[in-house]
């Protein structure tokens, strides 16, 4: 039990140590904004160079000032200041303010490295270079004009300081450059610069990669898209119905077909006004039922280029289309369905007429010889109702030794 209650507690202990490591992990990381790709990229180098100045200046605060610098309390002072402005600049940049976060880093960078560099010999300090390595640091950040607005600053100082220089006035030395602190300079400059470029190279590679991923993907849509529309001009030059494709009610897109019913030419119909080829009466309706995106058929009077008024059957469906929305309406001429529905109406009338009206039975069974219909003459005769009987087999009706 004790061997169990030791594993358990080392297994706890380890537990808790990946616990802190992944929260440290995910404290540092980078932040990532999915919707953009700049921002992205920016924040990811942004995100480099403040967490390692950070542990620099707190290596600095912890080595340098106590046992190399000799001006222990400003150069802590100075160091402390620049520590506040990275920790500022680090947290706007996990907010999303990615651009006043690097303007806080530049701008506090070259203030304390100006102070360095006037105070340190001038134009002789060793700090001097870091002025390009800043420059270089600020185009990648804030782009051209921000490199060009720190080059003309440090410019200016550089000026100021070879004026002061030629006139015979020094500054003070108030923090005095050993060999040491040479040394760190050039390798903190080169870690600089190296960091800069690595992730430089390394988003150019990454663009590339998205930027011949998003060519291969635009060509695939575009030859889907192209595959689409010639078998969209197959089926609808081979359909039997009309089909048109209108945007604001314009045809933007129609079949032979459409052109044939309507009594006009294709070209015609391209850049025309879908509503021209409705009915006045009808186009409330269909009105109606494209602000409503209706889906199902219905039917309206359709004119045609002669001023012919027929029937019309439509089915219509919003769509995308090249990047529109679109109606896209298969259109039929039922002038034939609705004179057989018609002559059928007749029949059925004129055959009730003389049912009706005759003194016979008559009666109507489907394939089972269940009844369907029953003439009024039934109940006259035999003196049951007509509806009893609607439904009936023929067998429960005629008298079983017929």
């Amino acid at each position: 039990m004790v061997e169990n209650h030791k594993t358990e507690k080392g297994q706890n202990s380890l537990s808790s140590t990946e616990g802190i490591f992944q929260r440290m992990k995910r404290l540092i990381a980078a932040p990532v904004f999915p919707d953009d790709e700049e921002k992205t990229r920016q924040a990811s180098l942004l995100n480099t160079l403040l967490v390692s100045a950070m542990l620099l200046l707190v290596l600095l605060l912890s080595v340098g000032v106590p046992f190399i610098f000799a001006q222990k309390l400003l150069d802590g002072l100075a160091d402390s200041c620049l520590l506040g402005l990275m920790i500022c600049a680090y947290w706007l940049m996990r907010r999303g303010h990615v651009d006043s976060a690097s303007n806080l880093f530049v701008g506090g960078f070259w203030v304390i490295l100006t102070a360095f560099i006037i105070f340190s010999g001038g134009l002789d300090s060793a700090f001097i270079i870091s002025y390009i390595v800043g420059t270089f640091i600020s185009g990648y950040l804030l782009g051209f004009r921000g490199a060009v607005g720190l080059a003309i600053a440090s410019g200016i100082i550089g000026l100021l300081l070879a004026f002061l220089q030629w006139r015979g006035v020094v500054p003070p030395r108030i923090f005095p450059v050993g060999p040491l602190v040479v040394l760190l300079n050039f390798l903190m400059a080169l870690f600089m610069t190296v960091t800069v470029a690595h992730l430089s190279i390394r988003h150019v590679s990454v663009s590339l990669a998205l930027t011949r991923k998003r060519l291969e993907e635009r060509n695939r849509a575009e030859r889907d898209l192209r595959e689409s529309e010639a078998r969209f001009s197959i089926l609808s030059a081979a359909a039997f119905e009309g089909i048109a494709i209108t945007v604001n009610d314009e045809i933007i897109d129609c079949n032979p077909q459409l052109a044939s019913i309507c009594g006009y030419e294709p070209e015609e119909l391209i850049g025309f006004n879908s509503m021209n080829l409705v009915a006045v009466e009808s186009r409330p309706l269909v009105e109606s039922k494209d602000r409503q995106e209706i889906d199902s058929p219905y039917e309206h009077m359709a004119i045609k280029k002669d001023g012919t008024i027929f029937p019309a059957e439509v089915r219509a469906r919003t769509v995308s289309y090249k990047g529109r929305r679109a109606r896209v309406a298969i259109i039929r001429d039922i002038s034939d369905r609705k004179r057989v529905e018609e002559s059928i109406r007749k029949s059925e009338k004129h055959f009730r007429a003389l049912t009706e009206n005759s003194s016979d039975i008559t009666l109507l069974t489907d394939k089972n010889w269940i009844v369907t219909y029953v003439s009024p003459s039934f109940e006259r005769i035999t003196g049951y109702r007509v509806e009893d009987q609607v439904g009936k087999s023929v067998a429960e009706i005629v008298h079983p030794d017929d």
